[in-house]
């Protein structure tokens, strides 16, 4: 009886091993299959993104919006930031060694023609954001509408001012044709509206920062006693400029208007100020359309070679409507 109890014990705990080996062995699959799966979706397209170091608070919203978009996206990609066009064009050369299937490029300037023209002999997609490349032509081109910054402006300030006012144009020599595109469009558009204005003298800063914009502005108020406007072409600029007038307590100057941004510390001033202010859309999350393009395209999906995203004037009137349209993220720096 013993014998024949000992032998229905063994034969219970081998169907207990057995069948325990078993259920370990279907959760194994399972986990290594769910492992797979996200490895795989993580191997999907590769996206290669090139952008400048944060310079302006623009820049580093650039950043801040594509690193976001890919994360909440699980999208596979290598981004990195140059201090430098030397820096880029190397940082260009580590990307395209890396064997990406799109690089994403936001140049420092148009001196990145020759690294760009590496990634298209290498076979690489080349999705060009913002800033232009000069001789070479991108499979795909995403900005904002520069010159629309810019003729937006004239429209603005002539509803605002009428047809005869005095205005200092402040632009900025780094920027290459972003800027000479905004202020051109400007001064072209204000000719034509109203040509009697006076556009007193052309300005430049090096740079588009705050700190620059208040050097630039305290020159222009000595150079000129009497003034009615100011265009600037950006919003950084732009808070440099308002603070020279406000320190130097201008009371002459009637309306100021930064062609382009949506930048917080310039949208803060907007309802505040004691005289009529504005600026236009050109806002940092563009680089997320620019980077969906990259991921459509390396999926096979179509896109037009070239995408301008409208340019849209923000005052007192319509701030808030147009921050909720396009998910303004009170978090990014800018």
């Amino acid at each position: 009886m013993k014998k024949v109890l000992a032998v229905l014990l063994a034969g219970i705990l081998c169907v207990g091993v057995f069948a325990g080996c078993g259920k370990s062995d279907d959760g194994g699959k399972a986990s290594a299959g769910s492992q797979a799966a996200q490895e795989e979706k993580k191997e999907g397209a590769m996206v290669g993104i090139s952008v400048p170091k944060a310079s302006t608070g623009w820049t580093a919203a650039v950043t801040y919006y594509a690193e976001k978009y890919c994360k909440d996206n699980n999208l596979n990609y290598k981004l990195v930031q140059a201090e430098s066009t030397n820096d880029q064009a190397n940082q260009i050369d580590d990307l395209i060694s890396m064997k990406p299937d799109v690089i994403v490029l936001l140049p420092i300037n148009d001196e990145l023609a020759t690294a760009a023209q590496t990634v298209k002999d290498a076979g690489i997609t080349l999705v060009n954001f913002d800033r232009t490349l000069g001789a070479t032509e991108p499979d795909y081109y995403l900005a904002g509408d520069n010159p629309g910054c810019g003729s937006a402006g004239a429209d603005w300030m002539v509803e605002t001012l009428g047809k005869e006012f005095d205005v200092a144009v402040c632009s900025v020599t780094s920027w290459g044709n972003i800027a000479e595109e905004r202020k051109a469009a400007f001064e072209e558009r204000l000719k034509e509206i109203a040509p009697e204005a006076n556009i007193v003298n052309e300005y430049a800063s090096e740079s588009a920062s705050q700190e620059d914009g208040l050097k630039l502005m305290s020159d222009v108020l000595q150079s000129n006693p009497e003034l009615d406007a100011v265009f600037c072409v950006d919003d950084e600029q732009g808070v440099g400029i308002l603070q020279a007038i406000n320190e130097a307590n201008r009371k002459d100057i009637k309306a100021v208007y930064a062609a382009g941004g949506g930048a917080s510390v310039y949208l803060d001033k907007i309802k505040d100020s004691a005289f009529p202010i504005a600026t236009v859309s050109y806002y940092p999350s563009m680089i997320c359309d620019a980077i969906q393009i990259a991921v459509d395209v390396a999926e096979g999906k179509t896109h037009d070679a070239k995408t301008i995203e409208e340019a849209v004037v923000i005052s007192a009137d319509n701030m808030d409507e147009w921050k909720e349209s396009i998910g303004f993220d009170p978090d990014a720096p800018y």
